[in-house]
């Protein structure tokens, strides 16, 4: 069934009959095509056969309500766009789609700053607690090293595990035992409200509680500080997702954060428990755990 003419006419012109027969030869029924080009007709207001940014912008918001910066709205465009007219042609517009994307990218920029705000006040008051203490003063460690210390020298890095998730989906997706054994972790800190923060809490006063030994003060510290870290290359990703240039750069960077996440907290579990020694090897994490827990003992 070919489209009638008022169908054609009412999506604009030559433009928009080149799309339609495009959209044809991909596969997609007359049917389908006449519901797209009466999607398309909406947005485009001036019926110039394409839907440019300030069209795209007004559009979302008069039918969803969906705010966006005209940055948004360019990368958007630039997403969907597969002939590079920094427009949208009517076989290029597929609106649900279109409004999925902005959505998501607000909520990861969204999620990111909240995030970063809750670790940059939580390391400045770290670091503060670290100014303030008083090096002329005598502290009497708690030196045991015990199994008992050493295991519970390793759980604190459960946390830092969990966050490092976020940026191995594609990796855990291809190791499905793995995705199986760390599940219930990632589970448990889902179900319970704020839980990754209650966690990061708890394990920054338990790092400053000196009846706990030296070890598991260390390691709790470590694993804090280790946690704030994987807050920086989400920030980066982030901003390269709003760029369809560095689009293709965010995997490969989520992969490497991953795989150097779980090789540090590895480090630390087998440094803790064959050993019973700090595992102090960490670039820069590791020298700001010291700072901030204080004298170790010589190992």
């Amino acid at each position: 069934m070919a489209l009638s003419v008022e169908d054609q006419e009412a999506v604009g012109g030559d433009t928009k009959t080149d799309a339609a027969d495009r959209l044809r030869a991909g596969g997609m029924t007359d049917e389908g095509i006449k519901s797209r080009m009466a999607s398309f007709s909406i947005f485009d207001k001036n019926k110039d056969g394409v839907v440019d940014l300030k069209e795209l912008k007004e559009g979302l918001f008069e039918k969803f309500g969906t705010t966006a910066s005209d940055e948004e709205i360019k990368s958007a465009i630039a997403s969907f766009d597969t002939n590079n007219n920094g427009v949208l042609e009517a076989d290029e517009f597929v609106v649900g789609q279109i409004k999925r994307l902005i959505e998501t990218r607000q909520d990861e920029i969204s999620n990111t700053a909240a995030e970063g705000k809750r670790k940059e006040m939580e390391s400045k008051r770290l670091e503060e607690a670290g100014a303030s203490s008083a090096p002329s003063v005598e502290i009497v460690l708690n030196s045991d090293t015990g199994f008992g210390t050493r295991a519970a020298s390793c759980v604190p890095y459960i946390l830092p595990l969990v966050d490092a998730t976020n940026y191995g989906y594609h990796l855990l997706s291809q190791a499905p035992i793995a995705a199986t054994a760390l599940f219930p972790f990632v589970a448990l800190f889902r179900l319970i409200p704020f839980g990754g923060f209650l966690a990061f809490l708890f394990l920054s006063q338990q790092s400053r509680n000196p009846s706990n030994p030296a070890l598991l003060r260390f390691n709790l510290q470590q694993a804090v500080i280790l946690d704030i870290a994987l807050f920086i290359p989400q920030l980066l990703i982030s901003l390269l997702s709003l760029n369809q240039e560095f689009l293709t750069a965010a995997e490969p960077i989520s992969d490497a954060v991953f795989l150097i996440s779980v090789g540090a907290i590895v480090y630390c579990w087998v440094t803790n428990l064959a050993t019973g020694r700090y595992p102090n090897k960490l670039p820069i994490i590791s020298d700001a755990a010291e700072r901030t827990t204080g004298p170790q003992e010589d190992e």
